[in-house]
């Protein structure tokens, strides 16, 4: 009989502690979440500079002309804020002029 009811509290402790576990996972996904969400949101507000500030055509970040990437496109200088976007832009410029030409 000792047995069967040290069982059952094992039972209830280890259902009590999956419960537990999942909360907490739960609550630090939401945490983790919350936090890229603001991350994102500031990367998307152009920063606080005296320079010149213009925005990303690919992902729409706001980036110093000084730090940048650029590329002059049909005569217009672009700025990127990294090398894939500067890739993605040309790759989908490429794509368009393949469809239509």
């Amino acid at each position: 009989m000792t047995w069967l009811l040290r069982l059952a509290i094992l039972v209830v402790i280890v259902l009590a502690l999956r419960s537990v576990l999942r909360w907490l996972l739960a609550a630090g996904w939401k945490h983790m979440v919350s936090r890229a969400v603001d991350r994102m949101e500031q990367a998307q507000k152009p920063a606080e500079r005296v320079g010149t500030i213009k925005k990303d055509p690919v992902c729409g970040t706001h980036v110093d002309v000084e730090l940048a990437l650029q590329d002059r496109t049909n005569g217009e200088i672009l700025y990127f804020c990294s090398q894939n976007c500067r890739d993605a832009y040309h790759a989908r410029q490429s794509n368009v002029t393949s469809k239509t030409g």
